[in-house]
């Protein structure tokens, strides 16, 4: 394998996967594929261990959206009840971001 390989400088858990398989390839197919379980069943903790945050992250974004649309309308709402219900468009886009 060149120096410049990519398995060879990678790092992490699909690399080591992938690495192990071409390094015991001479092995007997069952062997391989017992080692190369045996392999990612170690990665796995390293794969999931931020996956409560990427969690929080998916459920708090559409909430925050929905904040800045909420926001939007009352600062529309607000501009509606200054000009006495004779905003124009262009007024009352001024809360659209």
């Amino acid at each position: 394998m060149r120096s410049d390989h990519p398995l060879r400088e990678g790092h992490g858990p699909i690399v080591a996967v992938v690495r192990t398989a071409i390094y015991k390839r001479h092995l007997p197919p069952a062997e391989l594929r017992e080692v190369v379980r045996e392999v990612a069943q170690l990665s796995i903790p390293e794969l999931e261990a931020n996956i409560s945050l990427l969690g929080t992250i998916g459920y708090v974004a559409p909430l925050l959206g929905l904040l800045g649309t909420v926001t939007g309308m009352i600062q529309a709402f607000e501009q509606i009840n200054r000009t006495s219900g004779t905003a124009s468009v262009g007024e009352l886009s001024q809360g659209i971001i």
